[in-house]
């Protein structure tokens, strides 16, 4: 039974009126019809019993019922209702049991009743569909379970600890939890019709019974239908979940439940539940009630039948009198009642009760308060005509429970004897056992009554534990008693941990109070505080075990919200008696053994002087002196902030401590709360706070904090989660001692605190412990007013007094002494924000500098601080924070996806605007020490993207609301370097914080979001002056609540204080917002937005800072340097995704720079010049009108700039033309027409031009000229579209568009440095190498030109070891004198030394990708005495290691590196145009693609190209006739091709190796077999062979993977030669082999291929067929080569046996015999056929012989004619 009974009825008013002779006032409560019930743990075997009764009337059950299903005529209808008058009138206060059914909760709501299952009791089950059509009629039983371990509704409204849930273990309820959930998301309003009821057995009325009838209707619900007979009737319930805002409720004690708006309207009750598990819960609201389950009786031998049960509670033993009328009434009664009855059953002499009778019981019972049973037999007669209608019920006895048993009230099971005489006086005093002598015991003292009692009281613990705690405790209070009293109060507290956990959580509010008073209840004597340590012991050990050991709720920082809100809620300072003297104030506390003793006075020093931050406190501890205000000194009284410390401090029991410190939290709340409340009662919250605690407050909180720092120090190894949660408590208590205690010496503790972590040994948990109480402490409301003290008053522009003698600014701007000085907690923020980057540790970094941004957030977002200079004073708190952003530059992230601008300025050897350096392409270095520090160590120094995002926004916030003078003034005292740093700083916020569009925000929030993303989107907020919801602001609210609730409320105590204030909640970041939130509302179009606010928030600061800069280059010479780099950003701005708006301000800047700074562009290197050309360029082809303006008048403006300094613009000429090649190159997207618009607009701008300077020039003309130049060039961006889909027509575009360019050195390198990119891409590497080599040999050309230093190489003749066809680029020498003497020509920055050598290292890099490492070893052989002769050993060492390196891996791999596959393609058809119809081209191919693969893939190309149905793909190598083919298609050819080497070139050392055949090679072959008889093969001595021998126009690898063949020759070959030819190809193959004699598979089957006599082609066949006879004149010389091939090949097989006998293991000599033995038998039968001294084959006839010698005669006269 998980509830109590709710008794309703549904009769009629005419029906009610039978019963007027025994009615009695009826209360609104009785005429309820509506429940709600809670179901704390849910079960799917809940099931909701309805039980009928009916008046007493003559008769058992069966016939009572039979009326109600017999049909029955009218005559006997009148006579039933005419007897159930009689029985109302006579026996109407009796009731009988009549019917019963019930119902399956959990199926009815979740609709899960299983299909073909027979209803029980014929239910019908309708579900609506909201909650208004299940309420809509009246009448109806409204049942809500409650799912989720909830109160019901109106117990939420009734406990003013709101939102207090009750617990649910969650390991041992798992069951019922996921039943929760399911009812929880499933439970809607259902409808439900009864329309049978069970009839009520007699003999089957007790609990068993009906547990045995619930399991048989849950498993056989038809059984039990057949099995018990059915009354009908139709009962409706609508059964719903709780809706808000019931509007007349009822507590289970019948109170009203505001709002209660009607008093006459029938109210809903909730029914107090009994659940079937422990819940713990405080109490909360009053209850205290008793419930009395009557189960059997036994009078078997006594006279009566018709028994029935009266039962009353007493408050004395008169049962006239004394019966209390706190019996709660059933329905249609009154609310409560004095006595109540039983069902009777009649005729039965043993009956079995079900009724629940409840009672409210007294507040304060005594011993007279006992429960009287009176046993009565019923007389059912009619009454006599003579006899009055209602007769008294016949007496048979009585029985009592007295309700107190020790003092305590007790329950539970009784089996009591009943008396059948008059009890005597104080009986009730006496247990009902048949012990009370003179008196008629009923079967002699037998337990012939049980009953059941239990109580749901709020009064009465019902431990015997706790009941002894506080009767003790309430004896005495703050009273000292005797010893023995003492001691027995000692003994209480104790045992009351060893208390229930459900009762002790019940009365824990109770409990912990009592607690708390006893640690301010005065001394039993002096140096005796056992009654207090005790009592701090229960303390610990109580609320340990309810944090720890009771698997209950916690808050978000882990606190059991039963204690929390204790803390919150209950907790008021209990005030002790005044001390007799204020030397008992601190004492001896004596240790529970009684053995050691404690003398506090011993352990303080009198005095203490604290200096704290500069501001310095002098604090006076004078022992026993308390200092607080109007307290005098006589009437001092012990406080509970000072008693929970000391004993905390001094407490010795090592379990204690531990409990202790694991609940540290706990005892901190209690000491703020009761600290606030004691400054309050004086009325000093206001005031200066050392005046209001004693002395030794101060000194032992000290060492508190001391040894609870002591204490993380010790466990931060051994347990983690220990020491984490003691950092935290302390951190939060440290907080909020700022509003309390003196700041100054709370600055102290927290010095203390810092130094004893410094002790222990460094650790990456104290670290972290330390930013997470930085992060509590600096969450203070007045973080600002500590960092900026008062009376520091200094002008920005002069230094300060006292010690300090630099500049103000320079003291701000770094972390000195004195700034930390000056700026406590923001100095030791920002120290240990210094030392964590240091560290290089990922988490702690990203903790850092979170805890950073979310200070930033909270001030910018305090209402307080909004004035501009407010803000200008805080950013420059944190001044500090831009030279930590300096000092770890090269820890940020730079990668993935932000542009490399960042660190490209310091590169070297690389070059800069390369468009194919890949840092993960590096050669790797053979030897490891070189370089000490790798790849993957690097990406953990470096910091991640989102913590680098972090970091920059803070470093933004700080550039954007400091003022701009002392900016200046500090950046004017800085070196050079330092602030390059600052640049590549503001270049890296710039690709941090570039806008990438709506479609990336898309992207981003699909990915899973960050940790703080959200906290990081707050800051951005704060930047964009948008900031809302954060940590201060919510702060700031909490305080300006609590602030107006003490100003109204008198008391801290009455809890007029904010809930929020105590709740900590600044800790953790809040649970809402974030990119989850954006995924879930897919609003991108708000977070676009708000990402393009922020990146034109951050260019405008990145502007604002250049433009400082700038300012203090021109106010100091020696600034002029960093010049240059601030263009460098400049440029990457103008690289960036701008808005309009931006690129105004961007452009504006930069023709600033451009007027202010001309030699920056024209007199200095031509590399920025360059850069900005392009980005110019790509905005004058923008689609925005205004864009393109902004552009072109910039770009016309460093024309007239150039032209006005010299007199024309060469150089910009140059720089232009260079940069529309690179765009049309590089970019194939850009809109053409708009860029033709603009130039266009540049004429015009030159056209009508009045500057003075440029009157009568040719300036106009020239620009003229420039614009027609660029058009040209335009032109080729239509042919690079056009077949940008084949990347090998690509190529030859692009590389005849460079080779027009050969007069144009710039254009020229700028073209191969483009070809070289779109290689890498196609990941074609000796092809991107062969361009870079080609552009090195360009620079050396004009390097030895200008300067022909010795060891510089000698023009482009220096390399061609490594390729012939660098040759081509000393073409340009013949114009090389009229391009230097041109103004801007050469000027690159490629055009030295350093740039030629970028250009080989990015070419030797290349040549690793692909394998090709000899050409490595001759690229380096150029490199290596330049480097000698500029002395840079480092530089050689490198190179000297990656030589040998390449020298490894040549041994190491061979020849086994797959140098390329080569292919002829022919193209014939009028669809490919005049240039390449009829033309053929040598593809050259990566690895080993095989022939299918390729023809395959140039298919599809042409395929997509041109269409399926007008290119056919030729199959065969032959000849193709170009008469036959259709003029309206395309024809391909495809032949694999090998390289051809002539025999004197293979002697040649030069060609000795597989690398040497594969590299620098121009001549390919490819052979096509065919016989006379027209077929391709035929027989061995018919087989010719034709060999076509093509010649490309370069030699391979060149700067384009296909190359025009030049010419080709055919050469037929006779049999005999493609025979010897045969033999040739497997002496190679088996020498191959002999090689690496290790592959002893191929060996053994180049072997078995060999010596095989029964091969068709093989060898012996070969012989055979062309050695067998009589050789002519003129085939006797390839007779002769045939024979010394045969030797060859047999000497070559003999050695091939030799060297496998040996590879081989015992198994395979077998196989070895058997291979010897063909060997020997290929000799023998090769003997005859090889020998010189042979003339003719034995076995064939000379007219064979004769006929053979005529065809093969004939047949070279026919073939040979070439």
């Amino acid at each position: 039974k998980i509830s109590e009974s709710f008794y309703m009825d549904m009769n009629s008013s005419e029906m009610y009126h039978m019963l007027d002779d025994h009615s009695r006032e009826r209360s609104m409560a009785s005429l309820s019809r509506n429940a709600i019930f809670s179901i704390t743990y849910p079960n799917p075997e809940v099931f909701l019993v309805l039980r009928l009764e009916k008046i007493l009337q003559k008769g058992d059950i069966s016939e009572a019922a039979e009326p109600y299903y017999r049909e029955m005529d009218r005559k006997t209808l009148d006579k039933a209702k005419n007897a159930a008058k009689q029985f109302c009138q006579q026996l109407g206060q009796y009731r009988m049991p009549l019917a019963w059914t019930a119902i399956n909760v959990v199926d009815i709501i979740t609709g899960n009743k299983a299909s073909g299952q027979e209803p029980v009791g014929a239910e019908r089950v309708e579900r609506s569909q909201s909650l208004s059509s299940s309420t809509s009629s009246v009448g109806v039983d409204k049942r809500a379970s409650a799912i989720e371990g909830s109160s019901s509704l109106l117990k939420k409204k009734d406990a003013p600890l709101s939102q207090q849930q009750v617990a649910q273990p969650s390991e041992s309820v798992k069951e019922e939890g996921s039943m929760g959930n399911m009812l929880n998301n499933s439970f809607r309003p259902v409808t439900l019709t009864v329309q049978a009821f069970f009839k009520q057995e007699s003999d089957k009325l007790a609990d068993e019974d009906l547990y045995r009838h619930l399991a048989e209707m849950k498993n056989k619900g038809a059984i039990l239908n057949r099995k018990l007979k059915s009354i009908p009737g139709t009962l409706k319930l609508d059964i719903s979940p709780p809706y808000s805002q019931l509007p007349c409720c009822l507590t289970s004690n019948l109170w009203q439940v505001e709002p209660y708006t009607d008093m006459n309207r029938r109210p809903t009750r909730e029914i107090e539940e009994f659940p079937s598990k422990p819940v713990y819960h405080p109490n909360t609201v009053y209850k205290n009630m008793l419930y009395i389950y009557p189960q059997s009786l036994d009078f078997r031998k006594c006279k009566g039948r018709n028994i029935g049960v009266k039962i009353q509670f007493m408050g004395g033993e008169d049962p006239d009198n004394d019966a209390l009328q706190v019996i709660y009434g059933h329905s249609s009664g009154p609310k409560f009642v004095r006595e109540t009855w039983t069902t009777v059953l009649y005729h039965d002499k043993s009956p079995e009760f079900y009724n629940e009778i409840k009672v409210e019981l007294p507040a304060q019972l005594t011993t007279r308060h006992h429960i009287l049973f009176t046993f009565y037999h019923i007389s059912c007669m009619k009454p006599r005509p003579h006899e009055v209608e209602f007769q008294e019920p016949n007496l048979l006895g009585y029985t009592w429970i007295p309700l107190l048993e020790d003092g305590e009230l007790h329950t539970g099971p009784y089996g009591l004897c009943v008396c059948s005489e008059q009890l005597p006086a104080a009986y009730s005093r006496q247990k009902a056992d048949g012990a009370l002598p003179n008196l008629k015991w009923i079967e002699n003292r037998k337990p012939l009554f049980k009953v059941f009692t239990h109580a749901v009281s709020t009064v009465h613990p019902q431990d015997a534990t706790l009941s002894k705690f506080m009767k003790r405790f309430l004896e005495h209070q703050f009273e000292v008693g005797s010893e023995q009293e003492e001691r027995e109060l000692i003994s209480r507290i104790v045992e009351l941990p060893t208390a229930a956990s459900e009762p002790l959580v019940k009365f824990l509010h109770a409990t912990l109070n009592g607690l708390f008073c006893l640690l301010v209840r005065p001394l039993f004597s002096e140096g005796n505080a056992l009654v207090q340590e005790t009592a701090f012991a229960a303390l610990s050990h109580i609320a340990h075990h309810i944090q720890a050991q009771l698997d209950l709720p916690q808050d978000k920082h882990g606190h059991n919200t039963l204690l929390a809100s204790y803390i919150q809620h209950v907790l008021v300072a209990p005030v002790g008696p005044p001390s007799q003297g204020s030397n008992k104030s601190r004492t001896t506390v004596t240790s529970d053994q009684g053995s050691k003793s404690t003398d506090y006075k011993s352990q303080r020093t009198t005095t203490h002087s604290l200096s704290i931050g500069g501001v310095h406190h002098a604090y006076l501890y004078q022992l026993g002196d308390r200092e607080r205000g109007n307290f005098s000194e006589n009437q001092q009284r012990k406080l509970l902030h000072e008693e929970i410390a000391m004993m905390w401090l001094f407490s010795e029991n090592s379990k204690m401590q531990e409990e202790s410190m694991s609940v540290a939290w706990f005892f901190f709340g209690a000491m703020i709360k009761t600290m606030a409340q004691h400054l309050h009662q004086a009325g000093m919250l206001s005031s200066f706070h050392t005046k209001v605690f004693a002395g030794s407050y101060f000194h032992d909180l000290e060492k508190l904090v001391n040894s609870i720092a002591i204490k993380i120090a010790e466990k931060h190894i051994l347990n983690v989660s220990y020491a984490r949660s003691l950092n935290k408590d302390l951190a939060f208590f440290l907080m909020d001692a700022y509003s309390l205690l003196d700041r100054g010496f709370v600055c102290h503790m927290i010095r203390n605190y810092i130094k004893t972590l410094a002790l222990a040994p460094a650790d990456y948990n104290l670290t972290e412990f330390k930013l997470d109480l930085f992060r509590v402490v600096c969450s203070h409301e007045h973080y600002i007013a500590l960092n900026l003290p008062i009376l520091l008053s200094v002008d920005p522009l002069s230094p300060t007094t006292g010690s300090c003698n630099l500049p103000f600014i320079q003291l701000m701007a770094t972390l000195t002494a004195e700034f930390k000085q000056y700026h406590f907690l923001v100095g030791l923020v920002l120290s240990e924000l210094a030392y964590v980057l240091a560290g290089r540790t990922p988490k702690l970094r990203e903790q850092a500098i979170e805890l950073i941004r979310d200070l930033l957030v909270s001030h910018d977002a305090d209402p307080r601080y909004q004035s501009q200079q407010s803000r200008e004073r805080i950013a420059l708190l944190y001044l500090p924070l831009l030279s930590i952003v300096l000092d770890n530059l090269e820890d940020l992230y730079h990668g993935d996806g932000w542009d490399d601008w960042a660190r490209s300025f310091e590169r070297t050897t690389e070059v800069r605007r390369s468009v194919i350096v890949k840092e993960d392409k590096e050669i790797p270095s053979g030897n490891k020490s070189a370089n000490p520090v790798s790849k993957a160590t690097t990406n953990q120094q470096q910091m991640g993207p989102s913590s680098t995002r972090n970091l920059l926004l803070c470093f933004l916030w700080v550039l954007h609301n400091i003022d701009p003078v002392h900016l200046f003034h500090w950046w004017t005292t800085l070196p050079i370097i330092r602030l390059n740093a600052l640049l590549s700083v503001l270049d890296l916020c710039s690709a941090c914080f570039e806008y990438k569009g709506k479609s990336a925000e898309v992207k981003q929030s699909m990915m899973p979001a960050s940790k703080g993303t959200a906290a990081r989107n707050r800051l951005a907020g704060v930047i964009l002056g948008k900031a809302g919801g954060s940590a201060t602001e919510r702060m700031l609210q909490r305080h300006e609540t609590m602030a107006a609730a003490v100003s109204i409320s008198p008391s801290l105590s009455s809890g007029g204080v904010a809930t929020e204030r105590w709740s900590k909640t600044v800790w953790a970041t809040p649970t809402s917002g974030g990119s989850d939130n954006r995924l879930q509302s897919g609003n991108f179009d708000i977070e676009a937005t708000f990402e393009g606010c922020l990146a034109a928030e951050a260019t405008l600061i990145v502007l604002d800072t250049l433009e400082i800069l700038i300012q203090a280059a021109e106010a100091v010479d020696t600034l002029r340097l960093i010049l240059p780099r601030v263009l460098e950003v400049l440029i990457h701005l103008l690289t960036c995704s701008e808005s309009v708006s931006m690129m105004e301000h961007i452009f504006a800047t930069q023709r600033s720079i451009v007027v202010k700074f001309p030699d920056l562009l024209f007199e200095e290197e031509t590399e920025r010049c360059a850069d900005l050309c392009i980005r110019m360029l790509k905005h004058c082809s923008s689609a925005h009108s205004r864009i393109r303006t902004l552009a072109s008048a910039s770009l016309y403006l460093l024309m007239r700039q150039n032209y006005v300094n010299e007199s024309n613009f060469s150089r910009i000429k140059v720089q232009i033309t260079v940069a529309l090649s690179s765009i049309v190159a590089g970019d194939l997207k850009f809109d053409e027409y708009n860029l033709r618009r603009s130039l266009k607009t540049l004429v015009t701008y030159a056209d009508t031009d009045l500057l003075p300077e440029l009157e009568k020039t040719d300036f106009p003309d020239q620009v003229r000229e420039l614009s027609a130049k660029l058009h040209r060039i335009l032109l080729d961006t239509v042919k690079l579209k056009e077949s940008h889909e084949d990347p090998a027509v690509l190529m030859d575009l692009m590389y005849r568009i460079s080779k027009g360019y050969q007069n144009s050195p710039d254009l020229r390198l700028s073209w191969l440095q483009y070809l070289a990119g779109k290689h890498s891409e196609y990941q074609n590497y000796p092809e991107a190498a062969m361009c870079l080599v080609h552009a090195a040999a360009l620079v050396a050309e004009y390097l030895y030109l200008l300067e022909g230093v010795s060891y510089m190489p000698v023009g482009c003749v220096a390399f061609k070891g490594i390729s012939f066809n660098v040759l081509e680029e000393s073409a340009v020498s013949d114009d090389a004198e009229m391009c230097l003497e041109e103004e801007g020509m050469c000027t690159d920055i490629l055009f030295s030394e350093k740039g030629m050598i970028g250009l080989l290292e990015q070419a030797a890099n290349f040549f690793w990708e692909a394998r090709l490492y000899e050409a490595v070893y001759e690229i380096y052989k150029i490199v290596v005495p330049i480097c000698c002769a500029q002395r840079q050993f480092k530089e050689l060492n490198n190179i000297h290691t990656k030589q040998i390196k390449c020298i490894q891996d040549i041994t190491l791999k061979g020849d086994k590196r797959g140098f390329g596959t080569y292919f002829r393609v022919g193209f014939y058809g009028n669809i490919f145009g005049e240039s390449v119809d009829g033309q053929e081209f040598i593809y050259r191919e990566q690895g080993l693609t095989r022939l299918a693969e390729f023809s395959l893939k140039l298919e599809k190309s042409y395929y997509d190209k041109y269409g399926s149905d007008h290119i056919v793909m030729v199959k065969d190598s032959n000849k193709v006739q170009v008469d036959t083919l259709d003029p309206n298609k395309g024809y391909i050819q495809i032949t694999f091709v090998e390289p051809y080497f002539d025999e004197y070139e293979l002697q040649l050392p030069q060609r000795t190796t597989q690398f040497d055949r594969s590299f620098n090679i121009r001549r390919f072959v490819y052979r096509t077999p065919f016989t006379v008889s027209g077929k391709a093969h035929g027989d061995i001595s018919d087989q010719y062979m034709r060999k076509t021998i093509l010649t490309a126009e370069e030699h391979f690898p060149y700067v384009k993977t296909r190359i025009k063949v030049r010419e080709y020759k055919e050469v037929v070959l006779s049999p005999v030669e493609v025979a010897i030819e045969d033999m040739r190809d497997k002496i190679n193959k088996l020498k191959e082999v002999l090689s690496n004699a290790q592959d002893t598979k191929l060996l053994q089957m180049q072997l078995q291929g060999g010596i095989a006599t029964s091969v068709n082609q093989g060898a012996y066949a070969i012989a055979h067929a062309f050695l067998g006879e009589i050789p002519t004149s003129k085939q006797n010389h390839f007779h002769q080569q045939l024979r010394t091939c045969f030797r060859e090949f047999v000497k070559l097989c003999g050695e091939a046996l030799d060297i496998n006998k040996v590879l081989i293991n015992e198994e395979q000599l077998e196989y070895q015999r058997e291979m010897e033995r063909k060997y020997h038998d290929f000799q023998q039968l090769l003997a005859p056929l090889i020998s010189s001294g042979q003339k003719a084959h034995p076995r064939k006839s000379r007219e064979t012989t004769y006929l053979r010698k005529i065809a093969t005669t004939r047949a070279s006269r026919v073939f040979n004619t070439d």
